[in-house]
């Protein structure tokens, strides 16, 4: 079991990821000791949370470190315009976009 992280600012802000229909923002977090082609866990955190508090929290940057393993943070923009394309399917689009994206930067 992971000890919750003491340290914030542990994630980095994904930008210009690709298509996101869904209107996301993103979050990664990459250990050091991430393998080439290495696994990446998608983490979902609540609507009220934050994906650094979230991450803080739960302890997930420690498990990476801990696993080299790549973490996706996706978290929804609150506006007008991604609240209405928010459907199941333009959200999956947006995560699957994210997470290419994410495993092609190391």
């Amino acid at each position: 079991m992971p000890i919750p992280s003491t340290t914030t600012n542990r994630l980095s802000a994904m930008h210009n990821f690709g298509t996101d229909p869904g209107s996301l923002s993103a979050d990664i977090y990459i250990p050091e000791n991430f393998p080439k082609n290495g696994p990446l866990v998608v983490v979902l955190h609540g609507s009220t949370q934050s994906a650094d508090s979230y991450n803080v929290g739960s302890g997930w940057s420690t498990l990476a470190d801990e696993c080299g393993i790549a973490l996706l943070f996706p978290g929804q923009r609150l506006t007008k315009t991604s609240l209405a394309a928010s459907t199941g399917s333009n959200l999956a689009i947006s995560i699957a976009t994210a997470a290419n994206r994410c495993l092609l930067l190391r």
